[in-house]
């Protein structure tokens, strides 16, 4: 088992988990997409930070090429159970929507990855996101 903390986001530490983006192709670029795709190298690096050194490297150098740092094999089934603490007087996303965010920032293939999530208000107004992984 794998468990860390995502605190806030790539903008504000004590901010909200981002939820996952949904866009086509030509959507990439937009200023939404890229700060998408900042959430998810965060993500990653949250991850990466409480690894062994050894796997902290091999993960930091797959999140620098651009490739998701956990690779299941084809049909090796995972958990991950999150409890997220949303910033008080501040809009969120919805659970299921960071569920979908973090699973896209962590795995390259998420097909057989089951779990839960649970959403609290963060009694210190600090956002952030405790993740456990099983494998």
């Amino acid at each position: 088992m794998i468990a860390f903390t995502i605190s806030g986001n790539h903008k504000n530490a004590h901010g909200n988990p981002v939820p996952k983006l949904k866009m086509t192709a030509g959507q990439r670029w937009t200023p939404k997409a890229q700060g998408y795709a900042k959430w998810k190298i965060y993500v990653g690096m949250q991850y990466a930070r409480i690894l062994p050194l050894k796997d902290r490297t091999e993960s930091l150098t797959r999140i620098a090429k651009g490739v998701k740092p956990i690779a299941l094999k084809t049909g090796q089934p995972a958990r991950m159970d999150l409890k997220i603490f949303w910033k008080r007087g501040v809009n969120h996303g919805d659970p299921e929507n960071i569920f979908g965010s973090i699973a896209d920032a962590l795995f390259v293939n998420d097909n057989n990855l089951n779990g839960s999530f649970e959403a609290h208000r963060a009694e210190d107004g600090k956002g952030r996101v405790e993740v456990n992984i099983t494998i």
